[in-house]
């Protein structure tokens, strides 16, 4: 009842976004449906409801989700980071009509807060759909997924909104949530889908299954902080980071994020011969898909596609995609969310009447850092926009370079 009535308020004022947004003078109302929502339905009972509801749909289930049904229609997404406005559009493009759900299935690749103000709605809500549509929704965890690095926004965040020890205590029930969400999943056995990268010493997917549902930090380097936490090595994107190192032979440290590893083309290519799989389909680079919503990466034998799908990560707009998957026709597509040239209400700060609050988005230091980085990129003239253009027919032929292989083979489009 607790989860239900949240679900209908929370549609309700997503219908009054989508109509009044970019109407001033309704801001003051769309405010205070949004208080009211969050002060009746979105409330530690209703967070508790939430657990227990999900305790029995994902505790005892594995750490890796294997999706197998080839009448489904697959899209995948990517960091949302707390961008309510995203949200709202991504529900009013593929589910305000719940007829739309039943032959499709969404992947979420975690990192549903932080860095933007309205975490709790984002993450409550995508929990609570999975709750009513368990065989429709997957929805992953991404490294922000975890006390420790939630603890320094997502924690601010609620306790403005509650106070500091009723805030404190739906922050604890919400990484409770957090704590029973897989690490990754596998799509008609090729499609590996996690949220950072694969992990060095892998050996059989059995490590992944066995992953315990903890609140613990896991311990890094371990497959678990791997699959949150590792990169794939892109040449352009270090070239726009200012760093010059050499692509690793396999894996090397990640200097540039300071945290788990980067991966060379090769160890890529070795992951998908093992398994038998095509494609790595991940989240968390927003450097590698700030200027088309997504970075692609050709291999001898397969794919790697990052997507982000937070239009307003560093203050302004910025492009999003999602990748659309038909088994049955085998077809990969990708298909731009938010384009920066559209116009699109990505501000939903501004239905926040709480200064404290609002200016959170604008001072965390990734922000920071991503402007500097790219004033850096613009200064030195570096050209990246070549990447739309080039891949394109090498994807069209992708299938036909891999016709030697037995596993499954998809016709890959880019639709931007």
């Amino acid at each position: 009842m607790l989860i239900d009535q949240f679900f209908s308020a929370m549609e309700s004022f997503f219908d009054s976004f989508i109509t009044n947004c970019k109407d001033l003078n309704q801001h003051p109302n769309l405010m205070m449906e949004l208080a009211d929502c969050r002060r009746k339905y979105l409330t530690l009972n209703c967070l508790h409801a939430i657990f227990e509801s999900l305790r029995r749909l994902l505790f005892e289930a594995p750490n890796l989700v294997r999706l197998n049904d080839s009448r489904m229609n697959y899209h995948f997404f990517g960091d949302i980071h707390g961008s309510l406005s995203d949200l709202i559009f991504l529900w009013d493009t593929f589910w305000r009509d719940s007829n739309k759900i039943e032959q499709n299935h969404f992947v979420f690749l975690g990192d549903y807060v932080d860095r933007g103000i309205h975490g709790l709605e984002v993450s409550v809500f995508l929990l609570t759909i999975k709750i009513r549509n368990p065989k429709n929704f997957t929805i992953l965890r991404g490294n922000h997924e975890f006390f420790n690095m939630n603890y320094y926004s997502l924690l601010p965040e609620m306790q403005i909104k509650y106070g500091n020890e009723l805030g404190y205590q739906m922050w604890t029930r919400l990484n409770d949530c957090f704590a029973l969400l897989p690490y990754a999943a596998i799509v008609y056995n090729n499609i590996f889908c996690c949220h950072g990268g694969i992990p060095k010493h892998l050996r059989k997917m059995e490590e992944i299954e066995s992953i315990p549902k903890s609140l613990a930090d896991i311990e890094e380097d371990s497959v678990a902080f791997q699959l949150l936490w590792n990169d794939f090595y892109t040449r352009d994107l270090l070239l726009r980071t200012n760093e010059f190192y050499r692509e690793p032979r396999y894996f090397s440290p990640n200097v540039t994020r300071g945290a788990g590893f980067m991966i060379g083309n090769r160890a890529v290519e070795r992951f998908l011969r093992r398994f038998q799989l095509s494609y790595i389909v991940r989240g968390h680079d927003f450097m590698a898909c700030e200027q088309n919503g997504y970075d692609y990466i050709e291999l001898s034998n397969g794919a790697v596609f990052t997507l982000f799908t937070n239009s307003s990560y560093t203050g302004s707009i910025n492009n999003t995609a999602y990748l659309h998957v038909n088994i049955q026709l085998e077809n990969v597509k990708i298909f731009p969310l938010v384009l920066e040239s559209e116009e699109f209400f990505n501000k939903s700060e501004m239905i926040e009447n709480d200064a404290e609050l609002v200016a959170m988005k604008f001072k965390d230091p990734y922000s920071e850092q991503s402007n500097l980085i790219r004033q850096q990129s613009q200064q030195s003239q570096i050209r990246i926009d070549r990447r739309i253009e080039e891949p394109i027919p090498k994807i069209r032929n992708l299938a036909k370079s891999r016709s030697r292989r037995k596993r499954k083979k998809y016709r890959t489009t880019l639709n931007v």
